[in-house]
Parts: structure tokens; C-alpha cells; sequence
């Protein structure tokens, strides 16, 4: 399963559908907050790397398939999307699917966006 990285997928997604992307950076942002993502991985503990730094957390777009698409989830379920089932052997094509669907809609849904793709 591939990752969707933000030089593989994410740079994409924010030139084909900026509005979407920013409602998404919008909500991660916060959802770092509200889960507390630096403790969740270790970045603002004493714990100290082999340089004696902590250690940063990681980028949403770094995270492994799996726990991108739990994430994926909490935000599409926040945003009251419903989703369907999702073959765990084809995760990053399914994730990758179902977040284009998403930003295209909100893209369509919002008539005074332009459409890069119709230039």
C-alpha cells in the first residue's frame, strides 16, 4: 500500500481543488490540537534522539496509509460524510478515491470557483 504523500497526491489535490484543501488543513490543524499530536508522538516529552532533540512529530502526509486513512475518516465522519466499505488490499487507491470525491464536490458545490482543470 502506498502512502499519500504530499509530493505523490497532496500537491496535486491543492492545485485541482485548493478550497477542499484548505477546509482539510483547516480541520487537521485542529484535530492535531484536539488529539494532542505532539505528545501522541513524542515531540514535547523529554525524550531525546541520538542528536539530543526531540523527536518532531510527523506530517498528516507522512503518516503510514493506515493511520492516514483512520484520520481520513474521523474527518469525513466530522464533516458528516458517509462512507462505504473499503477493500483493506486496494486502502490507498480507495483513500485516494474517496478524497478526490470529496474535494470535487465541494469544489462543484461552490459555483464562484474556478476549475483549474477547465483552463
Amino acid at each position: 500500500m502506498e502512502n499519500l504523500t504530499k509530493e505523490n497526491f497532496f500537491d496535486g489535490m491543492m492545485i485541482k481543488y485548493p478550497d477542499a484543501m484548505k477546509i482539510f488543513c483547516d480541520w487537521i490543524d485542529e484535530y492535531k490540537k484536539r488529539v494532542n499530536w505532539k505528545r501522541l508522538f513524542n515531540s514535547d516529552s523529554n525524550w531525546q534522539d541520538e542528536k539530543g532533540k526531540n523527536a518532531p512529530a510527523p506530517k498528516f502526509h507522512d503518516l503510514p496509509i493506515a493511520m492516514q486513512y483512520g484520520v481520513w475518516l474521523h474527518f469525513l465522519s466530522d464533516h458528516d460524510v458517509v462512507c462505504g466499505n473499503f477493500d483493506i488490499e486496494n486502502l490507498s487507491k480507495s483513500l485516494r478515491n474517496e478524497i478526490e470525491e470529496w474535494m470535487s464536490e465541494i469544489e462543484s458545490s461552490n459555483p464562484q470557483i474556478s476549475n483549474p482543470q477547465s483552463l
